[in-house]
């Protein structure tokens, strides 16, 4: 019975998210990192659709897919697409994480790539750098993996160069019914030439020789 509960919220918060997309105002956000620390192991892949609310400026949304699969034993690759407030988004990355979570050790490392934008007339092309850390924690309901990230980057938009710079915290949640499910939260603060936002996930690991499993019970 539980297990169907959530199936049901999980499949809700899915479909609210695809829904927002198409009804809220166009106001310019970028940048999220709705990432951890944990990395891909060879075969499996992981994907993600999320949402992006500004709360600075003005009350537009992006909703954004990821998809990511391993690289190396310390490095998985990202791809990105987007659409909303921002009319397309699209960006590839690479997230390296020399220090993996272990014992009282945090995982540490670095998510990094280019983004590209198309925002009315004007493009822009980022390249984007996000420091990432990330612990996970076992609670009663599931794990926990809570993240921090100060995203930084270059940014060439209309001939005109700058630097936004974000400080970033969330978490992964993965009730224990879902081994291979996940809902995912980032808040985004602004502290120069970007923008404060809300983000909220739904995330599905794939196992490439078993396909999608979405229940562990």
């Amino acid at each position: 019975m539980k297990s169907s509960r959530l199936s049901v919220y999980l499949l809700f918060i899915m479909a609210s998210l695809v829904g927002l997309s198409f009804n809220s105002p166009q106001a310019r956000a970028l940048y999220s990192t709705m990432d951890t620390g944990d990395l891909l192991e060879f075969g499996h892949y992981q994907a993600q659709v999320s949402s992006q609310f500004m709360t600075q400026h003005s009350s537009g949304m992006n909703l954004v897919g990821r998809f990511d699969t391993y690289f190396d034993d310390d490095a998985n690759l990202r791809a990105l697409i987007g659409f909303g407030e921002t009319d397309f988004q699209l960006g590839a990355f690479v997230k390296w994480m020399p220090i993996p979570d272990f014992q009282r050790q945090p995982a540490m490392g670095l998510l990094m790539g280019l983004l590209y934008a198309r925002d009315g007339d004007s493009d822009e092309l980022g390249l984007r750098f996000h420091p990432l850390m990330s612990k996970n924690f076992s609670a009663d309901f599931g794990d926990l993996t809570p993240f921090a990230s100060l995203p930084f980057g270059l940014r060439s938009r209309e001939g005109r160069i700058d630097f936004p710079l974000q400080l970033v915290v969330g978490s992964d949640v993965r009730p224990y019914q879902f081994d291979h499910i996940s809902i995912r939260f980032e808040l985004g603060f602004n502290l120069a030439e970007a923008f404060s936002y809300v983000s909220l996930g739904l995330v599905i690991q794939i196992d490439g020789a078993k396909g999608l499993q979405f229940t562990s019970l």
